[in-house]
């Protein structure tokens, strides 16, 4: 904290190309090492290699994205009028608290630390303690590239003790956070006291939780809605911000697509990430895995399952076989609860403008998808689906920087979306300027 607080006197002086340009070397030397930083996701949080390499591509995008929209911000906005100045600008915030979740331990991490520094705020980086190697070694990128010292301070460890602890102190004026919706509604209750010796209001970002829907109408080309379901769900174990956990099928294709759902996900293929055949890898550690067979048994109780066998052998990893309910009741704690796991519950709906309806009966409100040839649903969709990120024939995940930016509100978080023009905005205040230039009755005419 100290050492934060002491570099930002500096850091937020230095010119905005020269900040940018230190995202735009790590973004090089990351291009550089791409199989290596893959690899190590793929040993340290048991993705596949396909997933591995999108999440280091998407670190890329967001240091070189960020870098041009840092230099595009910094030349502020100016108004004239006859006898006045306005000019418009932004400064940094202060010391920068980033807590990043295990599922997108470089991506994600990367997009809110570099947003953090380029915007000339000093940072506090607690990665996940289920992934501090990938974390560590992103750091050492930082240090290849000579970042001055105090701009970026690792720290790795439990977040209940570091993560809280820093959440207090008044020298944060940043808290930046994506992960379960306990812990980022408890940050932000954090974020909200005024300390001793505090003279500002904490900014807090939070990315929470999800339940996301995908809507199969009754004229789905069922090709393309089975497949897009398939890796929706059942990508990265469905350990993903914006996995599919529901399926609302329209009208009479209810059990067609249902049959062709199940037959499709039994070609998945599990076992090591390692082995790029496999679809399927582990789930993160323990506690996941022992939460989501307990959501599993629980909804038994209340839906047909298909697909599921248990694997009680987890001595080589922590595999749970992709698990679809049917006959699930829209309101039942199945269709209402996140799992964060290869569980995927199908509900019915008499018609689309029902399925809507059961779509945005959450909490949440992430991501959507929905299949149709109607041109009119499809735009029914657009106006009433209440979601930060819909997709339209297509799967629901796999968000691009800039292209989509991502996010979404209700319980699912608060904040600009990640990728946007917007998010560095939070990262600043914003202040302007006035000048009256008149000089005794005289406006002299601007450049302009």
């Amino acid at each position: 904290m100290q050492a934060a607080l002491h570099t930002f006197a500096s850091w937020k002086k230095t010119p905005v190309q020269q900040r940018a340009n230190y995202l735009r070397s790590v973004a090089n030397l990351l291009a550089e090492r791409r199989m290596e930083f893959a690899a190590w996701q793929i040993f340290e949080a048991g993705k596949n290699w396909q997933e591995a390499d999108g999440d280091i591509c998407e670190a890329i995008d967001f240091l070189n994205y960020y870098a041009q929209q840092a230099e595009l911000i910094a030349t502020g906005k100016t108004e004239h009028i006859s006898g006045e100045h306005n000019h418009l600008n932004y400064k940094a915030r202060g010391v920068s608290l980033v807590i990043p979740p295990w599922n997108f331990p470089l991506a994600i991490l990367c997009g809110m630390l570099s947003a953090s520094i380029v915007t000339g705020n000093t940072c506090i980086l607690k990665p996940s303690s289920l992934t501090p190697v990938i974390a560590a070694k992103f750091m050492q990128l930082w240090q290849e590239v000579s970042i001055p010292a105090g701009v970026i301070s690792f720290l790795p460890g439990p977040g209940e003790i570091i993560g809280e602890y820093l959440a207090h102190q008044p020298g944060i004026s940043i808290i930046a956070f994506t992960g379960s919706l306990e812990v980022g509604t408890k940050l932000l209750g954090l974020g909200s006291q005024i300390q001793p010796g505090q003279h500002h209001i904490k900014k807090v970002i939070a990315e929470m939780g999800e339940k996301n829907a995908i809507i199969i109408d009754s004229d789905a080309d069922l090709d393309d809605a089975v497949l897009g379901v398939v890796h929706s769900a059942f990508g990265f174990q469905g350990q993903k911000c914006s996995a599919a956990s529901r399926v609302i099928v329209v009208g009479t294709i209810y059990k067609k697509f249902i049959k062709r759902l199940i037959e499709t996900t039994h070609s998945l293929t599990i076992g090591t990430p390692e082995n790029p055949n496999n679809l399927i890898g582990p789930v993160i550690d323990k506690t996941a895995y022992n939460r989501i067979i307990q959501s599993i048994k629980n909804g038994q109780q209340i839906a047909t399952m298909h697909n599921y066998k248990a694997n009680t052998d987890t001595s080589n990893g922590y595999y749970i076989k992709p698990c679809i309910f049917t006959e699930v009741d829209p309101l039942s704690p199945l269709a209402q609860e996140e799992i964060f796991g290869p569980v995927l519950c199908v509900i019915k709906a008499d018609n689309f403008n029902q399925a809507i309806e059961i779509a945005n009966n959450t909490r949440y409100a992430l991501t959507g998808g929905v299949y149709s040839r109607q041109p009119s649903h499809l735009q029914y969709a657009r106006e009433n689906f209440n979601v930060g990120n819909l997709y339209l024939n297509r799967k629901t995940t796999g968000a691009l920087v800039h292209r989509q930016p991502f996010g979404g509100f209700k319980m699912s978080g608060v904040g600009s979306k990640a990728g946007s023009a917007d998010y560095l905005l939070q990262f600043m205040n914003a202040y302007c300027i006035t000048e009256n230039t008149l000089r005794r009755g005289f406006a002299p005419e601007t450049e302009e």
